[in-house]
Formats: C-alpha cells, structure tokens, sequence
C-alpha cells in the first residue's frame, strides 16, 4: 500500500510517499509532516529549509533542523529523537532577527500580540517580495479557492490560512501590511492580485478585450489618458485600471467609455 500525501508548508510545496501493508503501518510516517506549520502566527509564508551546524561545550559537532521565516524574524524548530527522527518543537526567534532587537529597553518579540482584526497575529514588517513571488502567491491564492466577495459591500476577503485573512475594498485598497507600507504609487500586493486575476477568470468571455479596444479607439481619436481614466473612475468607485476593475465594474466602465465615444463622434460629425 502506497500513499503520496501534498502538504502545503509556507511558500512551499512538498510531496511526501509513504508506504506500509496497512493503514497502522503508514500513518506513523505522515504524523510528522503533517505537524508542519503552514504558516507563520502572523500570517507570513517565506518560509526557508535550513540545516544549522553547530559545536557542543565537548566539542562535538551537531545539526540543528529548523524552518526559517525571515520576514517575522523566527524559526520553527524541529526537535532530534533518540531514534534519529525529528519532531516539531515551535516557533523560536532567529539569532539577530525581529524577536532579538531590543527597543527602548525590552525585547521585541516577534510573537507578541498586535491590535488587528485577525487576532493573536504577530506584529512584523512584511518582507518586500519579488514581482514573480506577488505574481506566485497570487495564483495559489486563486486555485485553492481562497478569494470571496461580498456585493454588499463591494468587499473581496482573500483567506490566506485559517486564521489569517485580508480585505480588499474598491481603490483597490487591501489592509495588508504590505500593502500599508508601501512607498511605491499603485503598489498591487500579493492579495490585491488575486483579487485580479479571479475578477479576470470569471468575466464573461471578450468584455475586458473590449474594453482595452475601446480605450484604442479614443486615444487613436485624440483623447487622453487622464481623461479616459477619469471617465473609468467616475462610475468604478475611483478604480481606472482595466486590470484591476471587479466583474460588475467592467460593465460600467464599457458604457461611460461607450457614452464618451459616441459623443466624439458627434461633435466630430457636427464640425465637419
């Protein structure tokens, strides 16, 4: 009997084969690693495999195994049996990491409580990601179904594990804490992405296209693209990008943009 068992550890995907006669023979090899965190406390996932030489007082020489996550300053340390195996043990802070700076006289630990909506989350400075690692977390967000939306609202909840989630209101604006220390203008987070790309797999078939071929259309015609964003914004809630407009938006910015089309071709006809 043969089992393959996927578990999901931070930004990482491992696929772990067991294999046994039976059931009882198999399910002590998967216990340890679905023990794994799948993410930090605080929400955090750059998560990183480490092997840590060491040298005891005697003189001998020992590894430590430990998952790193560099963003929150901590390690999830995995302890050694007297059989060889490992077994999880917790979240440590990194020697020189968050949870080892003192500030003003105390310690800051990377596990002390922070006042936001999600509860016992970490307080941590969000680690400043790649365009490919937004663009990954993104679509992994998407495929595991972890995007909804509230049309009351007008609000997206994008539930990054079972404690953690963030909402992504019309701007867009997530309340991320990457996303609220950004320098950068228009600055898209991981969440806000998702966000996108679900809006952009359930729009019905060509709408977007349609869209960015009008946009085409007026600026061929002499219009700008302060205008057109402008003329996208008045009736999207402040949105202008074509990418970020939600599937009810789409419609929206199609007739303003429609409306703003046909009146060129209006006054164009008048002054000839």
């Amino acid at each position: 009997m043969k089992v393959t068992l996927k578990k999901i550890c931070g930004d990482l995907e491992l696929t772990i084969e067991a294999e046994g006669k039976d059931e009882k023979e198999i399910w002590p090899q998967l216990e340890f690693w679905t023990a794994l965190p799948t993410a930090h406390p605080s929400g955090a996932t750059d998560f990183q495999i480490k092997t840590r030489p060491a040298v005891t007082n005697a003189g001998k020489t020992v590894h430590y195994y430990e998952i790193a996550c560099p963003s929150t300053g901590q390690r999830f340390c995995l302890g050694q049996s007297t059989e060889g195996g490992l077994f999880p043990k917790g979240w440590q802070d990194l020697p020189g990491g968050q949870g080892d700076q003192k500030k003003d006289g105390q310690t800051k630990s990377a596990t002390a409580p922070a006042t936001s909506r999600a509860g016992n989350v970490s307080a941590f400075t969000a680690k400043p990601l790649t365009e490919d690692e937004m663009k990954f977390r993104a679509e992994r967000l998407v495929a595991e179904g972890r995007v909804t939306f509230d049309a009351a609202s007008k609000t997206y909840t994008v539930q990054v594990n079972d404690k953690i989630s963030y909402q992504v209101k019309p701007g867009p604006v997530c309340d991320c804490e990457r996303f609220k220390t950004a320098d950068q203008p228009k600055f898209r987070c991981e969440h806000i992405r998702a966000v996108a790309l679900m809006a952009n797999q359930s729009t019905q078939p060509g709408q977007r296209d349609q869209l960015q071929l009008l946009i085409a259309d007026l600026k061929t015609a002499g219009i700008g693209d302060s205008e057109i964003e402008q003329a996208i914004a008045r009736v999207c809630d402040g949105v202008c990008a074509v990418a970020d407009l939600t599937i009810e938006q789409l419609p929206k910015a199609l007739r303003s943009l429609q409306a703003k089309y046909t009146d060129l071709a209006v006054k164009q006809k008048a002054a000839a």
